[in-house]
């Protein structure tokens, strides 16, 4: 009876042994590593891209668009002040060099000697201005680079590459290369200079300037209209007419890879603004002198304001 017991204690403690190890025995399938937290990425998170010298923000969300409309603000008030500070020194230089001039010919070499070095310094002061407008300007062209697609960007390079082929004397502008109101445009066709004219998308600086437009395509005119201003522009017509009065303009106005395009200067300066054109950098600049620069996101030169595809 004894031993009858003893095996049958021994049995259930090996049958206990075995449960108790395959209870904790890890199932094949699971998986024995600390699972990886989710990234999640707050809406209003900044991001500082290293390869950008200019150290553009990537931003997201509401804080992403205020630090970019923040950041471009500051882009074009630095330029501003920049070429003023470079206009008063060149202002300076171009005095001291009329005063050179006068000393040369009332025979005073020794005073026009002194005057020199005054003129050499200045020289090398407008030279480093200028360097660091080049600097504010790279910075202006990354910036706008970031309002576009890949698909996009790709799509305005395309149309500069068959501009350059449909006019040998033309030359495209870079993105960032127009700004209306401290906005800058964005294009899905580059605006062009054809000989000493530049050549702009009407829907894309008359969207910015608030105006109405509209498009005759059995006469193939447009009607650019604002306040008390209408302005009628006949494609491959060098005649325009501004509240019914002719105008001759420089450089008819022609339909490029589908878009109707303007004379950038006229079309403004027609509305009242002011255009500066900086030769050295490739940028204009358009302002309204009856106004404060606007403080808004960039505009989208590429949304429809019409229905002919052309406009």
């Amino acid at each position: 009876m004894k031993k009858f017991l003893s095996t049958v204690l021994m049995l259930a403690m090996l049958f206990s042994v075995s449960a108790t190890a395959l209870a904790v025995e890890p199932d094949g399938d699971s998986d024995l590593g600390e699972a990886e937290s989710p990234i999640v990425q707050d809406e209003d998170s900044i991001e500082i891209d290293p390869n950008n010298e200019a150290e553009q923000p990537v931003v997201h969300g509401k804080k992403g668009k205020n630090l970019k409309k923040t950041f471009r603000k500051e882009l074009n008030e630095r330029k501003r002040e920049l070429q003023q500070q470079k206009s008063a020194i060149s202002k300076e230089k171009e005095q001291l060099e009329a005063q050179y001039e006068e000393l040369l010919a009332s025979g005073d070499t020794e005073g026009a000697n002194a005057l020199l070095e005054e003129i050499e310094n200045l020289k090398l002061q407008i030279d480093a201005k200028k360097a660091e407008v080049k600097k504010a300007i790279n910075e202006r062209f990354m910036l706008a680079k970031t309002l576009y697609f890949d698909e996009e960007l790709a799509q305005v390079n395309s149309a500069a590459e068959l501009i350059a082929q449909m006019y040998k004397d033309a030359a495209t502008l870079d993105t960032g290369s127009v700004s209306v109101k401290n906005n800058l445009i964005k294009f899905d066709v580059p605006p062009y200079i054809k000989g000493v004219v530049t050549l702009i998308p009407v829907r894309a600086i008359t969207e910015q300037l608030g105006c109405d437009v509209t498009w005759d395509g059995e006469t193939r005119t447009v009607t650019v209209s604002k306040n008390n201003i209408e302005i009628k522009i006949t494609i491959g017509s060098r005649t325009v007419y501004v509240n019914g009065s002719p105008v001759e303009l420089n450089t008819a106005a022609e339909i490029t890879c589908g878009r109707t395009f303007l004379p950038l200067r006229f079309i403004a300066e027609a509305m009242g603004l002011e255009v500066s054109w900086d030769g050295d950098n490739q940028v204009i600049d358009i302002d309204d002198p009856a106004e404060e620069p606007a403080d808004e996101e960039a505009t989208d030169g590429t949304e429809t304001v019409q229905t002919e595809e052309n406009l």
